[in-house]
């Protein structure tokens, strides 16, 4: 009996434990349940405590992946393309489902405006450049950050170099 106690309470220790760390990790930013999941396995926590946290966080709304996969939409939109943005949800663990969700209001406009910016900013760095130099290093450039090939085309053929 006594023992049965004593484990009771090591559990109970360890829950508010790993529920203060998880909260200091939520305050720095907001986290994918897989985030979350993984930093605390990585500090040791046991799957049964994490499982009870983010069951009990789902719940309270502190981890909501569709609000946090929307909310990388809008920031990301602006400095990378559908593809980037893709892959980083993917990079934080969130399930494909809420990853088609949230990359729907992202449409072909507003990721040829921001491929527009990122050659516009790109722009200032490459006058002394011949013509070819230049398409190939923009052409990089917004291939690293994610937009498709089609993207690129269409805004390409619209600047003048």
């Amino acid at each position: 009996m006594v023992r049965v106690v004593e484990m009771t309470h090591k559990l109970r220790d360890s829950l508010a434990e790993a529920r203060a760390y998880a909260l200091r990790l939520i305050g720095i930013r907001p986290r994918s349940k897989k985030e979350l999941e993984d930093r605390l396995k990585r500090k040791g926590y046991s799957q049964e405590i994490i499982d009870l946290l983010i069951t009990r966080f789902e719940e309270t709304g502190l981890i909501d992946d569709r609000r946090l996969a929307c909310d990388i939409v809008d920031m990301e939109r602006h400095k990378r393309g559908r593809i980037g943005i893709i892959s980083r949800m993917k990079e934080k663990g969130f399930d494909q489902e809420v990853i088609v969700e949230a990359i729907n209001s992202l449409t072909d406009e507003i990721e040829e405006d921001a491929a527009r910016k990122i050659i516009e900013k790109k722009m200032r760095t490459l006058k002394e450049y011949d013509i070819q130099t230049k398409k190939r290093r923009l052409w990089a450039a917004l291939r690293r950050r994610g937009f498709s090939s089609e993207i690129i085309d269409r805004v390409m053929r619209e600047i003048d170099l």
